[in-house]
Parts: structure tokens; C-alpha cells; sequence
């Protein structure tokens, strides 16, 4: 898997520019059912940004620095 970070403008110029055909592959990948695996990453990456605000804290640093 691929990792790229995008602002969300960054997103819908990229749409933009897509050809009608290729929107409507996307409109038909982002409707298809999910399966068990995609909820399980959908709320893995759902849930790192809110996560990360603590994690990446000064003071959560300190009460792990001896462990």
C-alpha cells in the first residue's frame, strides 16, 4: 500500500482533472460494499489523526520517558 499525504483541496483538484470515465470509477469504488477489512482500516486511519494529538503530547512523552 501506498501512502500519500494530500489536503483535502489537493484531493478534489486531483478529482477534477479525472475524466469522466475515470469519475465514474471512482463513484462506483467509493459505493462498492466494504468488506470486514476495509471497516478495520477505514477506522485505523479514521482514528490516527485524534489519536496522534495525544500521542504526540509533551506531557504524554515524560510519563513514558522511563518505561
Amino acid at each position: 500500500m501506498v501512502s500519500i499525504k494530500l489536503e483535502f483541496s489537493q484531493l478534489l483538484e486531483a478529482i477534477c482533472e479525472l475524466s469522466e470515465t475515470e469519475k465514474q470509477k471512482l463513484i462506483l469504488f467509493l459505493n462498492r460494499p466494504l468488506d470486514k477489512n476495509d471497516k478495520i482500516t477505514q477506522t485505523h486511519f479514521a482514528s490516527e489523526n485524534v489519536l496522534s494529538k495525544d500521542w504526540l503530547d509533551e506531557k504524554e512523552d515524560k510519563a513514558w520517558e522511563n518505561l
